[in-house]
């Protein structure tokens, strides 16, 4: 597969080079990893759609409409900022 060329500010740029050099890798390979790490929507729904078809042919469960809505909303809420705690002073 041929390289593709993506515009980001310098800011980012520089960013992007610091951390790359932190983990021993350029720019394309950390970016490579990063998408490697996260899944799309897509990719989601079919887990999920794996993971149904598995509880129902092993289990017998079908979740009710309310129980796909509850699950739908959790995974698609807003992850939390996680708050830093403040290390007790000696």
């Amino acid at each position: 597969m041929g390289a593709k060329m993506i515009k980001v500010d310098e800011q980012t740029h520089a960013r992007l080079l610091q951390l790359a050099a932190e983990n021993g890798t350029t720019i394309g390979g950390y970016v490579a990893r990063l998408v490697t790490a996260q899944r799309t929507r897509a990719e989601w729904a079919d887990i999920a759609q794996q993971t149904a078809d598995y509880l129902h042919e092993q289990f017998g469960f079908v979740a009710t409409a309310e129980e796909q809505a509850t699950a739908e909303a959790w995974l698609t809420r807003e992850p939390k900022p996680r708050s830093r705690r403040k290390r007790a002073s000696s």
